[in-house]
């Protein structure tokens, strides 16, 4: 693409990250303060943040696939639409969450969408601010400091009733060589433990608290995400060129009522994910191909230039 088609680009992410600002300023100045005035209950907010949500995250799915013209191809299982569910992924790129979006938009969940991010996230002008608004969970990743405000926030979520997508990455940080070389030292000091080639090993107290707290009132399923990128990573500026990469996604769905209840049993259940994850990335980076394709990825966008 030429250099007028990379100055529009960036413009229409000028644009966006101009609307996540003012659309955080409308959310915090005027739409909770109206939630409040139509019965003063917590989901009346969230229901029309909700919408706020769609509307900016819809944005970003169209810089993506429509003008960046990123192919993002779907392997694994089909999802219903409009569940409630537990996303664990691997954590690649900064922006993993990104692609998922996307997923998102095709099973009806877009506006529903929250995130366990890094608790510095928040401060980012536009981007952070909306991020808390919406009811992103910020942590420190360390759980003495995090325990007191996941356990808040999750009585909150069950307070409204209202569908979710939770986003996870219990790895806890994107791999990185330094990350890997820890995570390979620890595990052959603890021998019990996977050796993973492709993945750090996942922490599991956050994980093992969330499936404790929100499985009989909120989900219906966790979805085991494995993503790639096997032409590099959707940038902001190769997207705005129309330059986006090629993104691939196996999803495995697990009814919540096949998770144990016991904790080590939820632990070790988390570890063979990461197992079958990591066989999953070795399958793929050999064969370009990740088993059980979905011919045709769950819909059409609906959204054309």
């Amino acid at each position: 693409m030429g250099m007028l088609y990379k100055a529009a680009g960036l413009c229409l992410w000028s644009l966006i990250w101009i609307e996540a600002i003012v659309m955080a300023i409308v959310t915090f100045t005027i739409v909770s303060p109206l939630s409040w005035l139509l019965g003063g209950r917590i989901g009346h907010a969230r229901t029309l943040n909700a919408m706020v949500d769609r509307l900016i995250w819809y944005h970003m799915v169209w810089m993506l696939e429509v003008w960046g013209g990123s192919r993002i191809e779907f392997y694994g299982d089909e999802l219903p639409l409009r569940e409630s569910a537990l996303l664990i992924s691997n954590h690649i790129f900064l922006a993993d969450f990104w692609p998922f979006f996307s997923l998102a938009l095709r099973k009806g969940r877009l506006g529903c969408i929250k995130i366990f991010s890094k608790n510095n996230v928040k401060y980012l002008p536009g981007f952070g601010w909306g991020a808390w608004l919406m009811g992103f969970v910020f942590i420190r990743r360390n759980w003495t400091q995090d325990a007191d405000l996941i356990r808040n926030t999750f009585a909150n979520l069950k307070a409204t009733g209202l569908p979710i997508w939770l986003l996870s990455h219990p790895e806890s940080t994107r791999i990185t060589p330094r990350k890997y070389a820890e995570s390979v030292a620890y595990q052959k000091q603890n021998s019990h433990l996977p050796a993973l080639k492709h993945l750090l090993l996942p922490r599991t107290r956050g994980f093992i608290a969330t499936v404790d707290a929100l499985r009989d009132s909120l989900l219906d399923s966790v979805y085991d995400l494995t993503v790639d990128y096997p032409e590099g990573f959707p940038g902001m500026f190769n997207t705005a060129a129309g330059n986006g990469p090629r993104i691939v996604i196996h999803i495995k769905r697990y009814p919540i009522e096949e998770l144990p209840r016991d904790a080590d049993e939820l632990k070790a259940w988390c570890l063979e994910r990461w197992v079958e994850k990591d066989a999953l990335l070795e399958t793929f980076r050999t064969t370009d191909a990740f088993p059980d394709p979905i011919p045709e990825p769950f819909a059409r966008l609906p959204m054309n230039l």
